[in-house]
């Protein structure tokens, strides 16, 4: 019903249609805060909309090409593989290898942001530097525990 609603039973609609609407007038909490002529204006609406108004008429095939189209259409940008280079991610945290090696995840990451700050291209920085930094920073901290 909700891909094809003209394939469904019209006459079955028209049973099904009227006395659940007929019920929204005495469901109170509904009705909160509409006085009943403006509830009568506001669901007439949708009771001339149905009975005037038929359902769109669709084509299977039309139907289909637009659902696989688009279920087809998707992006993601291509995965990027960082390869850390032990001496240059030393030279931009600006300590020993093996200091790095051994950092904490909590003093890698106040180190980052420390860097971050003082590198970021708003704050007169490079703006290359500053991504590859943070590029390290993310491959660094996932060999972390």
């Amino acid at each position: 019903a909700q891909t094809m609603p003209e394939a469904l039973d019209q006459g079955r609609l028209d049973e099904i249609f009227e006395p659940e609407f007929c019920h929204l007038f005495d469901d109170h909490s509904f009705t909160v805060g509409l006085d009943e002529q403006a509830l009568r204006g506001y669901l007439g609406r949708y009771a001339i909309m149905f009975f005037d108004y038929g359902l769109p008429a669709g084509s299977f095939e039309k139907d289909y090409v637009r659902q696989f189209m688009g279920s087809h259409r998707s992006f993601s940008f291509p995965k990027r593989e960082v390869v850390v280079d032990d001496q240059e991610a030393s030279e931009l945290f600006g300590v020993s290898k093996e200091e790095l090696a051994k950092m904490s995840k909590a003093r890698l990451t106040g180190l980052y942001r420390q860097l971050a700050h003082e590198h970021h291209p708003d704050k007169g920085g490079e703006h290359d530097n500053f991504v590859r930094l943070t590029e390290l920073y993310r491959q660094i901290r996932k060999t972390k525990k």
